[in-house]
């Protein structure tokens, strides 16, 4: 029997959650909310690429930087 290690203190973030984030780039800081409509896990971490309102394209953001609403 495997044994259960949770989530690893991560807190589960599922399509269609309305979130707020903050993200830091190579363009400053920003604070933003909408609704996630895309997971990727890659070898650097899980993003998610949330929907804000009015705009066209997604902005992926790391599962750290994620808070539910």
């Amino acid at each position: 029997m495997q044994p259960d290690w949770g989530t690893g203190g991560r807190h589960e973030v599922k399509v269609g959650k309305k979130v707020k984030f903050t993200t830091k780039g190579g363009f400053g800081s920003r604070d933003g909310e909408g609704v996630v409509e895309l997971m990727k896990s890659t070898t650097r971490g899980r993003f998610f690429g949330v929907r804000e309102d009015g705009k066209k394209t997604l902005t992926y953001v790391r599962e750290r930087q994620l808070k539910e609403i």
